[in-house]
């Protein structure tokens, strides 16, 4: 079943990697089902158009080319706090609300103002939900960055050629990227690998010698779990192969390390 923000099913683990994600029409979305965050309430700053300042292979929101004609727009400050106002005083199921959305959160205008709106609106109606970030990295210099709970970094390669070829940055370079997160004390890092002619695997002890430099106190593994452009040659990891990066991290740092694979049980409604 389908509606202007989520598809809702039956998972089954069978489609890994071919789970389309819908494109969001409202500023607020959800709550989805996260590998992370259980029912997590999503912030879209997209209103019309697309952009992003990475084009990764994986990337389950689509190409840029799809949505050429269309002027760039963010949702107004305003359309964010009425939707999510209206969202958190509901009572409904809500473990984390979440800046994520259809493209890097940072990159919003506003996005300083951004985090006081969430974040106040929290204190408000949902007091004891955590509020959360996931991010490219490209931009942590917000003064009231601490004040979101949860940051999520993303660090997918261990070398400037793989952060090209595999994250395809439109504005940035990975030394930049691991700057902004030493930079930042973000302290956890998310990390997806995939095996295939055009995945990352074969960057890993690289990535390694990147996590040592950066020091996080948790690094969270994952595969793919949504459609990506087919026109790349990729494939999800196993759990089992994921266990041997965790523990290859492990045997080589001070990182917790989590995995992350199916966001509900084999079975169960997904909502996403």
């Amino acid at each position: 079943m389908k509606n202007n923000n989520m598809t809702i099913e039956c998972f089954n683990s069978e489609n890994i990697g071919s789970y389309v994600k819908p494109f969001r029409k409202t500023p607020v979305y959800g709550p989805i089902d996260s590998r992370r965050l259980d029912k997590s309430l999503g912030i879209n700053i997209l209103k019309q158009g697309y952009y992003c300042n990475f084009s990764c292979i994986y990337c389950e929101c689509g190409l840029d080319s799809q949505f050429k004609n269309q002027k760039l727009i963010f949702y107004e400050l305003s359309e964010i706090k009425d939707g999510l106002k209206k969202r958190l005083a509901s009572n409904e199921k809500i473990d984390t609300i979440t800046m994520s959305g259809m493209t890097e959160p940072t990159l919003y205008p506003k996005f300083g103002k951004l985090i006081d709106l969430v974040t106040d609106l929290r204190d408000t109606y949902s007091p004891n939900t955590p509020t959360a970030l996931f991010t490219n990295g490209y931009k942590l210099d917000f003064k009231n960055l601490n004040k979101i709970d949860k940051i999520f970094v993303k660090l997918d390669v261990g070398t400037e050629e793989m952060f090209q070829r595999f994250n395809r940055p439109k504005i940035s370079t990975l030394n930049n990227t691991i700057k902004q997160i030493i930079k930042s004390n973000t302290k956890m890092i998310q990390s997806i690998f995939v095996k295939g002619a055009d995945g990352n695997i074969s960057d890993f002890d690289n990535y390694i010698k990147l996590i040592k430099q950066i020091n996080p106190d948790e690094i969270q593994l994952y595969t793919l779990l949504y459609a990506y452009n087919e026109s790349f040659d990729l494939h999800p990891l196993s759990i089992d192969e994921l266990k041997v990066l965790s523990n290859e991290i492990k045997k080589n740092t001070n990182s917790i390390v989590k995995i992350y694979t199916n966001p509900v049980k084999e079975g169960k409604i997904f909502v996403y």
